[in-house]
């Protein structure tokens, strides 16, 4: 049991980690997308390629950026638009077959960069979401969460850095997680606390 305890806090180490970068990237580049970039490309048409390196047409950077957008506010006790974000990370993974020919503007490159390599980190943060939901029940760890729950939710789970309570809730957050990038209803909380109440405890 102490090596399946040690994956389910493995990864949880790796999803907070992924998910602190994650945090910090998306609020600059929500700024840089509109402060600058979404004037820069505003000339182009959906279809026409926006970036070099990449590969990206206006339509990606449009749509990362909305991937983006409703990521901040999942933390942020905002509204979320459903939609299939996991495809989004797949896009701008793969870029399109024609760059453009010139560099749109600095800001623009700089920023099909940045979420070509956040895309990565993004996809690694939901990727351990997805185990510690699978490992919360295939290696009973919801058993043993319940039964601390149900004597002293204050108290720390045996093997782990976390209480009952806290295990709960950030497990509710990684099952979230897995729901937002597979097109499902996300319901509105400030999922920021959740994420700070964690990160002391594993980081």
């Amino acid at each position: 049991m102490s090596q399946q305890i040690d994956y389910f806090n493995n990864h949880i180490k790796d999803f907070l980690e992924d998910t602190v970068q994650v945090n910090k990237e998306t609020n600059l580049l929500k700024i840089l997308y509109a402060d600058i970039v979404a004037n820069d490309i505003s000339d182009l048409v959906d279809s026409d390629p926006a970036t070099i390196n990449t590969k990206l047409y206006k339509k990606d950077l449009f749509d990362f950026n909305n991937l983006i957008v409703n990521l901040v506010n999942f933390f942020d006790n905002a509204a979320v638009t459903q939609a299939n974000y996991r495809t989004t990370l797949t896009v701008v993974q793969n870029g399109n077959a024609t760059p453009q020919a010139q560099v749109v503007s600095n800001a623009t490159e700089n920023y099909g960069d940045r979420i070509y390599q956040l895309s990565y980190v993004m996809q690694k943060m939901e990727e351990s979401a997805l185990r510690i939901k699978r490992a919360h029940t295939d290696i009973y760890m919801k058993e043993c969460i319940d039964a601390v729950m149900a004597v002293n939710p204050t108290a720390i789970v045996p093997g782990t850095s976390s209480t009952a309570a806290a295990l709960s809730v950030g497990i509710t957050l990684m099952t979230d997680m897995v729901d937002f990038f597979s097109n499902q209803p996300i319901v509105t909380k400030d999922r920021k606390i959740i994420l700070n109440n964690w990160v002391p405890r594993y980081l």
